[in-house]
């Protein structure tokens, strides 16, 4: 069968580069052999709303006009508190993160010499070294100290990426800060140039209700339950011919790749393009943070204080804790019956072996940790959902995978890669990576 355009992968990058395929009024097929959505899943149980993937959504401009397509609009809820705090686990108890400059002045979590250190170098041009892909760590030392980057960022980067921040490449996580002071330009001149931070939500019915609506939009009998097998390209007719798991096969002009790391590895390892087998070779070896998410529900309110989106910890703990949100205190509709609802995460590279861990096992710590460290006892877990596959490692050298991926979009017009391995790790990072795709951003 020969189509416009093969989309492999149905979750949010997947969805989304069919929702402009259908716009452009692209003949197309979507290849998923697992859930719809991927990563965001809403879930109904005890009567709450259970988000097992993402919890909350970034606000970016072409995030926005894309859930006014969608007609989403009155579906956004807010946190309750603009102003909400976010709390690090340190010398034995939540410690809030500093978010202005008395607040900064009085942290124990930040060293005296290393907050002087910060207000002189804040203005310099010559802090920060760009010539190698350094670690996270190694990339904001001369600039935040050791302290402000093992109490803060060490947690903070547990929270996002499940990663280390001694392997993380300062370069792939933080592409806009690198990219800028490369031109040796100051932090505190980055800073500035800075438009309002990206405002955090979630949809009233479920982040589900995304998928849902971009689902619904596309034209029936679009997605197809089948695994692809191999892609490869037909340099005489100067198109692709992808090869699924029934043996059919389909030929395309444009193929949206939205799987990532092995899975992706594998549409390119039996090929005849040795471009195409090298570069299955490298992505293979990406790495991926493992998660565990609990819910749970309890009568016990305020366990922080009554602006407390939750408490991150650091890769220390021996049950692979690696932090809490308190759900239902930032987003009020989410109680039930007057029960709390908590968000328990476990897992990252830390804990490699955290998926193996039985459910009973993982409710035990759950309820062991909420009682150790806010005194919860009252604490009843709803749900246990576990990621083996959470987070692709944007460790050292991933900028090197992400340039083959561009050389060969370069080389073969109508491939695109918009997996999580490109481009930030967010719904909104998948999105704008689609947007891109379409040259739809300003």
């Amino acid at each position: 069968m020969r189509l416009d355009a093969i989309v492999i992968g149905a979750g949010i990058s997947g969805l989304s580069a069919a929702y402009f395929l259908q716009k452009q009024n692209q003949n197309f097929l979507i290849f998923e052999p697992n859930k719809i959505g991927g990563f965001i899943q809403t879930e109904h149980r005890e009567g709450f709303q259970l988000e097992l993937g993402p919890n909350v959504l970034v606000k970016k401009s072409f995030f926005e006009k894309f859930i006014k397509e969608l007609q989403l609009e009155s579906s956004i809820v807010y946190p309750e508190f603009s102003d909400y705090e976010q709390f690090v686990w340190y010398d034995n108890q939540p410690t809030k993160v500093p978010k202005k400059i008395l607040e900064f002045i009085k942290t124990d979590l930040v060293s005296v010499n290393e907050k002087i250190n910060l207000l002189f170098k804040l203005f310099s041009k010559k802090v920060f070294k760009t010539q190698i892909d350094l670690s996270v760590f190694d990339f904001f030392k001369p600039l935040l100290g050791p302290n402000f980057l093992m109490n803060i960022f060490n947690p903070v980067m547990q929270g996002i990426y499940g990663g280390d921040i001694k392997n993380l490449s300062a370069r792939s996580v933080f592409p806009d800060i690198w990219n800028f002071v490369a031109k040796k330009q100051s932090i505190f001149s980055y800073i500035k140039q800075k438009k309002d931070k990206p405002k955090i939500f979630m949809l009233k019915n479920g982040n589900d209700f995304l998928v849902k609506k971009i689902t619904e939009s596309l034209p029936d009998d679009c997605i197809r339950n089948i695994t692809v097998e191999n892609v490869s390209f037909n340099q005489e007719k100067r198109e692709f011919e992808v090869l699924t798991s029934t043996g059919e096969k389909f030929f395309a002009k444009k193929v949206f790749i939205g799987t990532s790391g092995k899975s992706t590895a594998k549409l390119f390892s039996e090929t005849s393009n040795e471009k195409f087998i090298q570069f299955s070779k490298k992505i293979e070896g990406l790495k991926f943070a493992p998660l565990v998410v609990v819910h749970a529900k309890t009568k016990t309110k305020k366990l922080v204080s009554e602006k407390a989106f939750g408490v991150l910890f650091p890769p220390v703990r021996e049950s692979g804790f690696l932090g809490v949100m308190f759900n239902s205190q930032i987003f009020p509709h989410l109680k039930s019956n007057n029960d709390e609802l908590l968000t328990i995460c476990f897992g990252g590279v830390a804990n490699p072996d955290i998926c193996s861990v039985s459910e009973e096992e993982i409710k035990k710590r759950a309820i062991s940790e909420l009682d150790k460290c806010f005194g919860v006892k009252s604490a009843h877990v709803i749900s246990v959902k576990y990621w083996k596959n959470a987070i692709p490692q944007y460790n050292q050298g991933h900028h090197k995978l992400n340039s083959e991926m561009a050389n060969l979009e370069n080389a073969f017009p109508g491939l695109h890669f918009i997996g999580s391995d490109i481009g930030g790790v967010g719904v909104a990072n998948r999105l704008e990576r689609v947007y891109k795709a379409f040259n739809l951003l300003s």
